[in-house]
């Protein structure tokens, strides 16, 4: 997510970012990675159903990067929400 495009310049937002996935078998492995500028927020991963949350504070100008791997199966219902909320 580039924020330049929805973002105001000078003020700090407060975001929360949820990334909720399926995938088709218990048998395959899935993960997401949520990067600010390009430092490492956080990693979840597991197996069949998958619910992460990362949070933070950013600025205009600054990138937000989702990644998603799975090892196999079909993902389902993968949706990704983010909410940012002006808080200087």
């Amino acid at each position: 997510m580039d924020t330049n495009s929805f973002l105001k310049a000078g003020v700090t937002y407060a975001f929360i970012v949820m990334v909720s996935s399926n995938i088709s078998s218990e048998s395959y492995k899935q993960e997401i990675a949520c990067a600010l500028n390009n430092v490492n927020m956080g990693n979840n991963g597991n197996y069949y159903k998958l619910v992460s949350t990362f949070t933070g504070k950013c600025s205009k100008g600054d990138k937000l990067h989702i990644t998603s791997y799975k090892n196999g199966g079909t993902w389902t219902l993968f949706v990704t929400r983010a909410i940012f909320i002006p808080v200087s």
